[in-house]
């Protein structure tokens, strides 16, 4: 399994500031499917899905402009980090003429999304907003019998932080992935 980060660090000493970083982790693949059966015989079981990548993301921004007009001086910052969905689990294959079927894959749990530090700052006294989004992955689908993903937990504390004599706006957000679907599995 893979993982994405990203991380943006800018320092501006005329203007305002804008910066938004974004990363998203990739994917779980999907489980293959099983192949059929005819007869006494007994089909092939679906194959488990992988789960979702990791994401993680961060930013500093820090503007010295001399707030001399509306908006100058002035930070606006968003970081968010979402986490890879799980692929979802394979199919067990077809039977016919009394053939057994084999069982259905499981799939893939979402992937957590972290956030390093997420800062910005006007040493002029210019308005900060500073905002942090965490997202976590959701479980893959099962399909038969095989058994549905989890979401992905997550947990951010004292993740966002900004600093001026201005106005400060902070923002840190938390959400979990919401667990997959299962047609009769679990």
């Amino acid at each position: 399994a893979g993982s994405a980060s990203g991380f943006a660090d800018i320092e501006a000493f005329n203007g305002s500031v804008g910066m938004t970083v974004s990363v998203i982790g990739g994917g779980g693949g999907h489980g293959g499917n099983g192949g059929s059966a005819f007869g006494s015989t007994m089909s092939g079981s679906g194959n488990n899905a992988s789960s979702g990548n990791t994401a993680t993301a961060s930013g500093t921004a820090i503007n010295h402009a001399v707030p001399i007009a509306f908006g100058v001086g002035s930070v606006d910052m968003s970081v968010n980090a979402r986490g890879g969905g799980g692929g979802w689990g394979g199919v067990a294959g077809a039977v016919s003429d009394g053939a057994v079927p084999g069982s259905s894959g499981s799939a893939g749990s979402g992937a957590e999304a972290f956030l390093d530090t997420v800062y910005g700052a006007s040493t002029a006294g210019g308005d900060v907003w500073v905002s942090g989004d965490a997202f976590g992955g959701s479980g893959g689908t099962a399909i038969g019998d095989g058994s549905a993903g989890s979401g992905a937990s997550i947990s951010l504390i004292d993740k966002v932080g900004g600093d001026t004599t201005g106005s400060l706006t902070l923002i840190q957000q938390a959400i979990g992935g919401s667990g997959g679907g299962a047609e009769i599995g679990t």
